[in-house]
């Protein structure tokens, strides 16, 4: 109780102190509060970090005694799962298998109706076409059982003649050469052909042209064998003194077994010779072919015929007008090629010409000639051989060089002129030099 008066004393003293402490030392007591606040607040934030670090202690210790059971667990619960994998394989690889069949389902298209005009084709027209196409197949028919009835007889005919045609070849060669030609044998071979093989030929000849095959034709059909195309036969056909085309002309064709395999009827058939080639040019004109019972208009052009490696002497004294003109003298003939063979052989880039051959000189026209050209080490390249060669003069100085009627040799391979035409071009010629000379020249332009 004593103390109770006192402490009011005591604190008013010490607030008297303050004060008088204030007064003597203005704002010290405003620095000491805010010191002993920063130090409560300093101790404040020590007591929070304190309960912070504890309360982690503990989190990390509680996470420990977790991890403790959660591996043992995550092992067992993967091999659960891999366990409760392969017991599904196994069930649905093992176990009983439950086929499901699915219902047939069967869909019947909708028929469709199309309705076509009434006047999409005339009925008159069609019926006029189906007349025209049965006489066509008819024809054929009838063609083909000609041709069918006709090939044993002919075939016999044909062997015949061949085997007389190859006695004549081992007799002696003037007399069957005279003979041959002439298309009559000698009496030996007269007596030896018996009277049968004479009326099968004429007999099969009468069938097919009505009338006896002319001797002529025979003779004909006999070069062509002798030259290794006894697969073909004029049967028919009419010859006019002075010319090189038959009329009316009848060809057979023989296929490898034997069998007439083409019947070509021509209004005319023109021959040419190319001397210098060997070989016998035939072409048909106007008319038709009938193959395998198949009917062929020729072409406007013709159907042409190649006979090479033929005897071009036989044929000229079979067939005389197939003979290239004379024209000139020999003399003169010889000087026109040495002076031609001089302005050839100058040397050019691109080699040099010779001309070994020429037999004659016909107005503008050089006869059967042979030029041989030559690369410029002097090996031959090519031989050109020509019935004809024209030489051109061209208005800028070329000149020109035309063969006709003649063939290529080359690297060992004989091939025909295309279209029976060559032609070789000497660019930059010297034309006044050409002129000075006798060659026979042709000015163009």
């Amino acid at each position: 109780m004593s103390d109770s008066p006192q402490q009011p004393e005591v604190f008013k003293q010490s607030t008297d102190a303050l004060s008088e402490l204030e007064k003597q030392q203005p704002g010290s007591l405003l620095r000491l509060r805010d010191v002993q606040a920063l130090n409560r607040s300093f101790r404040r934030l020590s007591d929070v970090q304190d309960a912070l670090l504890r309360q982690m202690e503990e989190q990390e210790q509680h996470r420990q005694r977790q991890n403790r059971w959660l591996t043992p667990l995550s092992a067992f619960s993967s091999v659960a799962a891999a366990l409760a994998c392969g017991i599904l394989a196994w069930s649905l690889w093992f176990g009983p298998k439950v086929e499901v069949q699915a219902p047939q389902v069967t869909v019947q298209a909708p028929a469709i109706t199309v309705q076509a005009p009434d006047n999409a084709v005339d009925q008159k027209t069609l019926d006029a076409l189906l007349v025209e196409l049965k006489g066509m197949r008819s024809e054929s028919r009838e063609d083909r059982l000609m041709i069918a009835s006709l090939n044993e007889r002919l075939l016999e005919a044909e062997r015949r003649e061949l085997e007389r045609l190859q006695q004549l070849g081992r007799t002696q060669p003037g007399t069957a050469e005279v003979n041959f030609l002439g298309g009559v044998a000698t009496p030996a071979d007269t007596t030896e052909a018996s009277d049968s093989d004479s009326s099968d030929t004429s007999l099969v000849s009468g069938i097919l042209s009505g009338e006896v095959l002319d001797p002529w034709l025979g003779a004909t059909n006999g070069l062509l064998a002798v030259g290794g195309f006894d697969h073909l036969r004029f049967e028919s056909g009419t010859r006019v003194e002075g010319d090189t085309t038959l009329r009316d002309v009848t060809l057979l064709e023989w296929n490898r077994e034997g069998v007439i395999e083409t019947v070509t009827k021509a209004r005319s058939a023109a021959f040419e010779l190319h001397q210098m080639a060997g070989t016998l040019v035939v072409v048909l004109l106007d008319g038709h072919r009938i193959h395998d019972g198949s009917r062929t208009i020729l072409p406007g052009e013709g159907l042409r015929l190649e006979f090479a490696g033929i005897d071009t002497s036989l044929w000229l004294a079979h067939f005389p007008e197939l003979a290239a003109s004379t024209g000139s003298d020999p003399g003169f003939a010889a000087k026109v090629r040495e002076q031609l063979d001089e302005l050839l052989s100058t040397p050019s880039p691109g080699g040099y010409f010779r001309i070994p051959v020429m037999e004659s000189v016909t107005g503008t026209t050089l006869r059967l000639v042979q030029v041989n050209r030559y690369d410029n080490g002097g090996r031959l390249v090519r031989t050109l051989a020509a019935d004809s060669l024209e030489v051109r003069l061209h208005p800028g100085g070329d000149v020109e060089l035309l063969f006709r009627d003649g063939a290529i040799l080359e690297g060992g391979l004989e091939r025909p002129f295309y279209e029976d035409r060559f032609r070789v071009y000497l660019p930059r010629q010297d034309l006044d030099k050409w002129r000075r000379g006798d060659i026979p020249l042709v000015e163009l332009g």
